[in-house]
Protein backbone atom coordinates (compact mmCIF):
# COMPACT_ATOMS: atom_id res chain seq x y z
CA UNK A 1 0.00 0.00 0.00
CA UNK A 2 1.10 3.41 -0.77
CA UNK A 3 0.10 6.62 1.84
CA UNK A 4 -3.06 6.40 3.97
CA UNK A 5 -5.49 8.70 4.48
CA UNK A 6 -8.64 8.08 6.52
CA UNK A 7 -12.01 9.25 6.97
CA UNK A 8 -14.91 8.47 9.47
CA UNK A 9 -18.12 9.03 10.14
CA UNK A 10 -22.00 9.01 10.96
CA UNK A 11 -21.87 5.46 9.79
CA UNK A 12 -19.50 4.45 12.61
CA UNK A 13 -17.17 3.15 10.35
CA UNK A 14 -13.41 4.55 9.67
CA UNK A 15 -12.67 3.93 6.21
CA UNK A 16 -8.61 3.89 5.13
CA UNK A 17 -7.67 4.85 1.84
CA UNK A 18 -4.77 4.05 0.22
CA UNK A 19 -3.21 7.23 -1.42
CA UNK A 20 -1.81 6.08 -4.68
CA UNK A 21 -4.62 4.22 -6.01
CA UNK A 22 -8.20 5.90 -4.76
CA UNK A 23 -9.27 2.80 -3.15
CA UNK A 24 -10.71 2.17 0.08
CA UNK A 25 -8.28 -0.72 1.40
CA UNK A 26 -9.51 -1.37 4.82
CA UNK A 27 -13.15 -0.44 6.67
CA UNK A 28 -12.52 -0.85 10.23
CA UNK A 29 -15.99 -0.82 12.42
CA UNK A 30 -16.45 1.59 15.58
CA UNK A 31 -19.40 1.65 18.18
CA UNK A 32 -20.41 4.99 17.52
CA UNK A 33 -20.45 7.85 15.12
CA UNK A 34 -16.63 9.30 14.44
CA UNK A 35 -15.75 12.94 14.85
CA UNK A 36 -12.10 12.65 14.28
CA UNK A 37 -9.16 10.30 13.36
CA UNK A 38 -5.68 10.26 14.18
CA UNK A 39 -2.66 8.44 12.72
CA UNK A 40 -0.07 7.60 15.34
CA UNK A 41 3.38 8.99 14.31
CA UNK A 42 5.03 5.45 13.12
CA UNK A 43 1.91 4.90 11.29
CA UNK A 44 0.76 1.80 13.03
CA UNK A 45 -2.35 2.46 15.12
CA UNK A 46 -5.32 4.82 14.70
CA UNK A 47 -7.08 6.81 17.22
CA UNK A 48 -11.03 7.73 16.78
CA UNK A 49 -12.98 10.38 18.75
CA UNK A 50 -16.17 9.04 19.22
CA UNK A 51 -20.06 9.88 20.15
CA UNK A 52 -20.36 7.82 22.67
CA UNK A 53 -17.92 9.65 24.64
CA UNK A 54 -14.92 7.36 24.07
CA UNK A 55 -11.56 6.96 22.02
CA UNK A 56 -10.88 3.70 20.33
CA UNK A 57 -7.27 2.94 19.65
CA UNK A 58 -7.05 0.43 16.28
CA UNK A 59 -4.37 -1.70 14.66
CA UNK A 60 -4.20 -0.20 11.28
CA UNK A 61 -2.27 -3.73 10.09
CA UNK A 62 -4.59 -6.01 11.70
CA UNK A 63 -7.65 -4.15 11.45
CA UNK A 64 -8.07 -5.23 15.18
CA UNK A 65 -9.31 -2.66 18.02
CA UNK A 66 -6.88 -2.36 20.25
CA UNK A 67 -8.42 -0.66 23.20
CA UNK A 68 -11.23 1.72 23.83
CA UNK A 69 -10.51 4.95 26.20
CA UNK A 70 -13.05 5.91 28.63
CA UNK A 71 -13.73 8.93 30.54
CA UNK A 72 -14.96 11.70 28.89
CA UNK A 73 -17.83 13.46 30.22
CA UNK A 74 -18.93 14.43 26.44
CA UNK A 75 -18.53 13.73 23.00
CA UNK A 76 -15.14 13.32 21.98
CA UNK A 77 -14.67 15.45 19.23
CA UNK A 78 -10.93 14.98 18.21
CA UNK A 79 -8.03 12.87 18.48
CA UNK A 80 -3.77 13.62 17.83
CA UNK A 81 -0.96 12.25 18.69
CA UNK A 82 2.25 13.36 20.37
CA UNK A 83 5.47 12.29 18.86
CA UNK A 84 6.02 10.53 22.12
CA UNK A 85 3.17 8.48 21.53
CA UNK A 86 0.82 9.10 23.91
CA UNK A 87 -2.93 10.40 22.50
CA UNK A 88 -4.64 13.72 23.30
CA UNK A 89 -8.63 13.70 22.84
CA UNK A 90 -10.62 16.98 23.14
CA UNK A 91 -14.40 16.78 24.29
CA UNK A 92 -17.51 18.62 23.92
CA UNK A 93 -17.74 20.23 27.42
CA UNK A 94 -13.93 20.85 27.13
CA UNK A 95 -11.84 18.58 28.72
CA UNK A 96 -8.69 17.57 27.30
CA UNK A 97 -7.12 14.38 28.55
CA UNK A 98 -3.71 12.74 27.90
CA UNK A 99 -3.51 8.83 27.58
CA UNK A 100 -1.32 5.64 27.69
CA UNK A 101 -2.65 3.56 24.32
CA UNK A 102 -1.38 0.99 25.74
CA UNK A 103 -2.88 0.59 29.38
CA UNK A 104 -5.88 2.87 28.60
CA UNK A 105 -4.70 5.24 31.46
CA UNK A 106 -5.66 9.04 31.47
CA UNK A 107 -2.02 10.21 32.47
CA UNK A 108 -3.62 13.83 32.69
CA UNK A 109 -6.94 15.87 32.41
CA UNK A 110 -6.80 19.81 31.66
CA UNK A 111 -10.19 21.53 32.11
CA UNK A 112 -10.76 25.30 31.48
CA UNK A 113 -12.77 27.13 34.39
CA UNK A 114 -15.95 27.25 32.94
CA UNK A 115 -17.73 30.62 33.56
CA UNK A 116 -19.96 30.19 36.94
CA UNK A 117 -17.35 27.80 38.49
CA UNK A 118 -18.00 27.88 41.78
CA UNK A 119 -20.95 30.10 42.01
CA UNK A 120 -23.44 28.92 44.75
CA UNK A 121 -27.25 29.50 43.53
CA UNK A 122 -28.55 27.99 46.11
CA UNK A 123 -31.80 30.14 47.49
CA UNK A 124 -31.27 32.41 44.57
CA UNK A 125 -34.87 33.23 43.68
CA UNK A 126 -36.42 34.61 40.05
CA UNK A 127 -34.49 30.88 37.97
CA UNK A 128 -36.35 28.67 36.48
CA UNK A 129 -35.36 24.97 36.54
CA UNK A 130 -33.83 25.51 32.89
CA UNK A 131 -31.78 28.06 33.81
CA UNK A 132 -30.32 26.58 37.23
CA UNK A 133 -29.51 23.16 34.95
CA UNK A 134 -27.70 25.91 32.64
CA UNK A 135 -25.53 27.53 35.17
CA UNK A 136 -24.93 23.57 36.76
CA UNK A 137 -23.80 23.26 33.38
CA UNK A 138 -21.97 26.16 33.44
CA UNK A 139 -20.02 25.53 36.95
CA UNK A 140 -22.47 26.61 39.64
CA UNK A 141 -23.49 24.35 42.60
CA UNK A 142 -26.45 24.64 44.88
CA UNK A 143 -24.79 24.20 47.90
Amino acid sequence: MGGLLASGGDDKTVRLWDVQTGECCKILVNNDWIRSVAFSLDGKIIGCACVNHTVEIWDIETGQRLIILQGHNNWVRSVTFSPDGTLYSGSQDGAIKQWNVTDGECIKTLMPKRPYEGMNIKGVSGLGEEQTNTLKELGAIED
